[in-house]
């Protein structure tokens, strides 16, 4: 054993126990720890770690993938809005076609026709007719009064 250069813990060398110099694993550059955990949970752990591995070395397809998604709802957002605006419009639209609809199918004010009756001081009724009647072969327009008066009773 005394060929053999030994040092301690704190990589003194020595002549008595500690490690031998090359010994052990070589150094990956990683940091590690050594933990005990249950043999039940290996199996979980190593999947675990292989499921990091796989997320570091696709990470550039993620930051791809999430730009796209960014694109996308941007898009999806602006076309958002101008459907909304193109709703608006339309409803806008709708309500004149509406209005314009009922003024083209406004049933037509009939005209106040007057009672074509004289009173007895010769002056015309001015009641509004309410009755169309021949009177003696012409058409007469006369109100409620003028026509039970005088066209019923000839």
């Amino acid at each position: 054993m005394s060929g053999l250069n030994q040092v301690d813990w704190a990589g003194h060398p020595t002549a008595h126990g500690g490690k031998r110099i090359g010994a052990g694993r070589k150094p990956s550059g990683k940091q590690t720890a050594v933990i005990r955990v249950d043999a039940d949970l290996l199996p979980a752990i190593e999947q675990l770690k292989q499921g990091l591995i796989n997320v570091i070395g696709n990470q550039a397809e993620i930051d791809r993938l999430l730009q796209v998604n960014e694109k996308l709802v941007f898009e999806r957002d602006g076309a958002l809005i101008e459907r909304d605006k193109a709703k608006a419009e339309s409803a806008h639209f709708r309500a004149i076609a509406a209005e314009l609809n009922a003024l083209k199918h406004k049933p037509a004010q009939p005209k106040q026709i007057i009672c074509q009756c004289l009173t007895a001081k010769g002056e015309v009724c001015g009641k509004t007719a309410s009755h169309e009647s021949k009177f003696n072969g012409f058409v007469v327009w006369t109100c409620e009064r003028h026509y039970k008066a005088v066209i019923n009773k000839t």
